[in-house]
């Protein structure tokens, strides 16, 4: 079961704005009045209050600045550049040129010449990619740079890099061609079945407006023919002071960080004339209309019945957002009714959501959706069209009103109660999501305040009446796209007279129905349960306890996350002990969809809506794994409900029914996929082809049966060996307590065991396959044999041995050659396979070049094994490594995932936390000569290349 968290306003308006087109990212307040270059603040047009420990500001420039002090992640500091334009900002000769321009700001600026820029990141300890990078959308790009620390030395860094962003650009003609490379290989990764579709039916849709004409990655004709000229034409239009935004989140001091923006960038000055702002078109859509469109490789088909119209900007207002909390709250209850029809019919729906919002304060969409077999459509839209007209003619229930407003409040005050958790980029991005939309960025204490009481003060009535407006529009669209086969010249016919007949179908009134209470079983009596072993382990501030019925138990309370608990329960043998290939993703998937042995998910969700417990399933390498969350105060509730999931658990035939249907689509869509191919063919050739390591032939999956997961399952659930593991902010002895009564009372488990097997490398093998493909993209694979994970100084080491590895094909397949837009290099130990693990590459490039790449990293490989790694080569490596550790081990997730969950089989995992640091910092260049040295072998690599193939030369 999954519940919704959002920390932020952003859990009214962006989950509205959410939508399966790819393009809707990003929203922002340019292009609002007859000047698209504003100024002010959304706050200066609002009677809503902003948050009051944001300090704005506007230079004498107009550049506008917003600063706020924030303690998470300790020292970190989140800078980003908001440019109040995109693509389609672009002039028709321009298409790409934002997104081209992007690219161009890290290959020379005044203060840094090309190919200086990610070298100096990587001096001050941040990773390019992770710690800095960027990002182009249809009406906004935007910089960011995560600084390790907040002293005024490092901040005037990385002010410096930001205002060369700003105004520094070279734009050498040299550097545009290399680049150019980089963009036309970053288009072909991007690639897809999904991407080609969500581009023909934005076409259809949104025609008449500028949306389709200005795809973010541009006309390939423009790119191959763009110059400095015209990228600096762009730049100098729209990269104006006016125009910009710079936020500085972080742990910083205000009295430093407002005198450095100011010196560094008022001295920045636009460029000539602004240019004309763009005529955004006006949508041309009106009466019922039908899309289709033909995707074999999508895998599924996808139906939806929309209906989107042309808006009007308007400020944000407390009378705005009390229309968007009503839409919000009608959303919410449409999409539990469509998770109740999913799980009733899970033979037809694969999937089903419901979106309603806007794009750029000019369009409105509301798009019913369903996921379904090429053979069901006509099913999917019936069952879609139903519901859809059951909530319009006769409104929703009092009941379902009651319950998400409950929900809402809940997740308001678990924003409260989490508030001093949330990270500084997260924070930063939410204060650029919020001026995007020209909303007023409030604190969640203020948000709690404003929308409790809204809700106090909305009716059904009214929830009931923004939901028909948004559906009374002169627009209707039944979209069918995907794997279903119709003819061409038939197919809007076909769609629209079965659409007109399901429509004028009897309708009956839409029925609740009951879902029982919880917690349901009998509450474990709190002194029967007997500890044998109690202890501390030192310096690290962990507790165990080992019950009389062999149940482990892993405690460490923390302030990483106010008043935040998160827990791991390994059960049983997991993947491992699975007697058929295959059944773990089966029931991984089943599991996740069931709920409990008494209750379904959906009335699960239902009983614990206005709770924040969250819990998920998973089947590991070495354990069947729940993990679960939720605010301290609901410690109990999550702990009840984990104890049902294992006293009681739910394995349900209509979520088998379900779990192999989106399985099916799944290997549908990996058949057509280069990537795809990976898990389906390549994993296993790296094993020698033993089926324990990949995806199983879907043609043996399809064969599992329903009873095979409960005869696995139920067992290793009922006896397996089982360790708790509990991090966050917690009561230590109310916890203690609470795991004895609950977990301390279960029958006797197994004794805990530790499995290993071994896996054989194919050293010196090669494997060329393919996939029926129309996207014209190849991938390359290249993996040596290392060794296992349990040695964890050797680990460490080859992680850093992977990233060196990686930094070097990016100087030459990326850089030199812009051959890729990116180079994967990962080393992956096995935990239970013994003395094996392997390094791989992964390059996606142009089909033709799949030799000559090869080639590279060969001869890269094999100046790493048989050369010398520099200490400044190591450092620009290791620095980013260590400022990500340091984040990383003042983390829940990493005390809780990395150290205790499991640790009661492997005890060793508790000594790490003391060596990390130290160890990673110790790290010499010699020590990964030696890896390198030991492991890169030429005689000993493993390659395979995957290439596309059209369906009719297939096998030819």
């Amino acid at each position: 079961m999954q519940k919704l968290h959002r920390t932020s306003y952003l859990l009214f308006v962006f989950l509205l704005v959410l939508s399966v087109l790819v393009w809707s990212n990003s929203l922002y307040a340019e292009g609002l009045r007859s000047d698209c270059i504003t100024s002010g603040w959304p706050a200066d047009r609002s009677d809503l209050q902003p948050d009051p420990a944001l300090v704005r500001g506007t230079l004498s420039n107009g550049m506008r600045y917003v600063v706020m002090q924030n303690k998470e992640p300790e020292d970190r500091v989140a800078v980003y550049l908001y440019i109040n334009a995109g693509s389609l900002h672009e002039a028709t000769d321009q298409r790409g040129v934002a997104h081209f321009l992007e690219h161009m700001l890290f290959n020379g600026t005044t203060h840094f010449p090309p190919g200086t820029l990610i070298k100096f990141f990587q001096s001050i300890g941040m990773n390019f990619g992770g710690d800095t990078n960027a990002h182009t959308a249809y009406d906004e790009t935007s910089y960011h740079l995560i600084l390790p620390d907040g002293t005024e030395d490092l901040l005037r860094k990385g002010f410096l890099v930001m205002s060369d962003y700003a105004r520094g650009a070279l734009l050498l003609e040299d550097e545009v061609a290399r680049e150019r490379g980089v963009i036309l290989a970053e288009k072909r990764a991007r690639d897809s079945a999904g991407y080609r579709t969500s581009v023909k039916s934005s076409e259809f849709k949104f025609r008449g407006s500028l949306l389709p004409d200005r795809q973010i990655i541009g006309d390939e004709t423009v790119l191959n023919s763009a110059d400095s000229a015209l990228l600096k034409r762009y730049y100098d239009g729209w990269y104006r002071p006016k125009n910009m935004m710079l936020v500085v989140v972080g742990d910083i001091e205000q009295e430093t960080v407002l005198p450095l923006i100011t010196e560094v960038f008022s001295p920045l000055q636009a460029e000539g004339d602004a240019p004309e702002c763009p005529d955004y078109g006006q949508l041309e859509s009106s009466g019922l209309e039908v899309f289709y469109h033909h995707e074999n490789d999508l895998g599924r088909t996808e139906v939806s019945i929309e209906s989107v119209w042309n808006s009007f900007p308007q400020d944000d207002s407390y009378a705005l957002q009390m229309q968007d909390l009503k839409r919000y709250l009608s959303i919410r209850m449409l999409q539990s009714r469509l998770n109740k029809l999913q799980e009733k019919h899970s033979d037809v729906l694969a999937g089903a959501g419901y979106y309603s919002g806007d794009l750029l304060q000019r369009i409105r969409y509301s798009t019913l959706t369903a996921t379904t077999d090429s053979d069901e459509w006509q099913t999917a839209l019936a069952l879609l069209d139903k519901l859809l007209r059951q909530a319009l003619h006769y409104g929703f229930f009092q009941e379902e009103f009651d319950r998400e407003k409950k929900e809402v409040l809940s997740l308001l005050e678990s924003a409260v109660l989490t508030a001093e958790s949330r990270e500084s980029d997260d924070i930063a991005r939410a204060i650029i999501r919020q001026f995007n939309d020209n909303k007023v960025m409030q604190s969640p204490a203020q948000e709690l305040e404003v929308y409790s009481g809204m809700l106090t003060k909305m009716s059904l009535l009214d929830v009931n009446e923004v939901f028909k407006q948004d559906w009374q529009h002169d627009s209707r669209i039944i979209s069918v796209k995907g794997n279903v086969r119709l003819p061409e010249d038939k197919a809007q016919q076909i769609i629209s007279s079965f659409y007109r007949e399901t429509a004028d179908r009897e309708l009956m009134p839409y029925t609740l129905q009951e879902n029982g209470t919880f917690p349901y079983l009998a509450i474990p009596s709190a002194d029967s349960g007997d500890i044998i072993l109690e202890e501390v382990v030192q310096d690290i501030g962990v507790e165990r306890i080992v019950f009389k019925n062999n149940v482990s138990v892993t405690l460490k309370r923390t302030d990483f996350e106010p008043n935040t608990v998160r827990i791991a329960i390994d059960v049983g043998r997991g993947h491992f002990s699975e007697p058929i290939p295959g059944l773990g993703l089966l029931t991984e998937e089943v599991v996740n969809d069931s709920g409990t042995g008494t209750l379904s998910k959906t009335a699960l969700a239902e009983i614990l809506s206005g709770t924040t417990v969250n819990v998920g399933f998973n089947v590991g390498e070495e354990s069947f794994r729940y993990t679960g969350n939720a605010v301290s105060k609901e410690t109990e509730t999550l702990l009840q409900l984990l104890y049902s999931m294992l006293q009681d658990p739910g394995v349900r035939e209509q979520a088998y029914v379900l779990a192999r249907n989106r399985l099916r689509q799944m290997y549908d869509r990996l058949d057509s996929d280069i990537q795809g191919a990976v898990q389906t063919r390549v994993n296993s050739f790296l094993a020698s082809g033993d089926p324990r390591v990949g995806l199983p032939p879907w043609e043996q999956v399809k064969t599992l049966e329903f009873d095979q997961i409960r005869k696995w399952l139920f067992p290793e659930l009922a006896n397996g060996s089982l360790e708790v593991a509990i991090v966050g902010d917690f009561d230590p002895a109310e916890m203690k307590r609470l795991v004895l009564q609950y977990f301390g009372t279960m029958d006797k488990r197994s004794a805990i065991t530790v499995d290993s097997s071994t896996l054989t490398f194919p050293e010196g093998q090669h494997l060329t396959t393919q996939v029926t493909s129309s996207v014209e993209k190849s991938l390359i694979v290249v993996a040596w044999p290392t060794a296992g994970f349990w040695d964890i100084s050797r680990t460490r080491r080859l992680h850093v041995l992977a990233e060196i590895f990686r930094e070097r094909l990016r100087l030459v397949i990326r850089e030199k050659l812009g051959a890729s837009y990116s180079t994967t290099v990962f080393s992956v130990p096995s935990r239970i396979y013994g003395e094996y693990g392997n390094i791989q590459v992964h390059i996606v490039v142009e089909p033709g070049r799949e030799q000559e790449i090869l080639n590279e990293v060969s001869r890269i490989s094999e100046q790493l094994q048989s050369g010398e790694i520099s200490s400044a080569e190591l450092e620009r490596v290791k620095g980013p490594f260590l400022t990500s550790l340091k984040d990383s081990v003042k983390s829940n997730q990493y005390w809780l995932h990395s150290v205790l969950a499991m640790s009661g089989r492997h005890p060793v995992q508790l000594v790490w936390p003391k060596s990390i640091l130290p160890d990673f910092s110790a790290i010499t260049a010699g020590e990964i000569d030696d890896l390198a040295r030991k492991y890169l072998l030429p005689e000993k690599k493993a390659t395979a290349i995957v290439k596309p193939v059209a369906k009719d030369l297939k096998g030819k």
